[in-house]
C-alpha cells in the first residue's frame, strides 16, 4: 500500500479528511504524500488516485478490468454515500458497461445534433 496519513482508532482517517479542507480535502493531502496514497476508513482501506489520468491508466491497464469486476459495495465504501450510487462509484461490471454505453451515445447525440 502506498503511505497516507496515520489512522485514528476506529475513526481512520475520516478526521483528516474532514479537516483537511472544506471544499477539496483529497488535494490537501496529495500535497503531503502525493498523487497516489492509502487513506483508512472504518471498513477498509482505500488507495486515493488524485488525477484524472491516473484513473484512467488504471482502469485501462491490461488486465485491470478483471481485477475491477464484480466488486462487492463494500469496497466502495464511502464513495457510494457521498456521490450517491452511479457511474462514478460503481464497479466494473455489466451494468456498468451498460450504462456507460448508454451516456457515451447519449453524449454523442447531444453534441453531434
Amino acid at each position: 500500500m502506498p503511505p497516507g496519513p496515520s489512522p485514528y482508532p476506529f475513526l481512520g482517517n475520516i478526521p483528516q479528511i474532514i479537516s483537511a479542507d472544506p471544499v477539496r480535502p483529497f488535494s490537501k493531502l496529495a500535497e503531503k504524500y502525493g498523487d497516489i496514497y492509502t487513506v483508512t476508513f472504518p471498513k477498509a482501506n482505500a488507495v486515493i488516485f488524485n488525477t484524472a489520468s491516473l484513473v484512467r491508466e488504471d482502469r485501462l491497464a491490461p488486465g485491470r478490468q478483471e481485477v475491477l469486476l464484480g466488486k462487492s459495495p463494500e469496497s466502495f465504501y464511502p464513495f457510494g454515500e457521498i456521490m450517491g450510487h452511479n457511474m462514478a462509484g460503481s464497479d466494473y461490471s455489466l451494468a456498468y458497461l451498460f450504462e456507460r454505453k448508454v451516456f457515451v451515445s447519449a453524449m454523442h447525440i447531444h453534441y453531434i445534433v
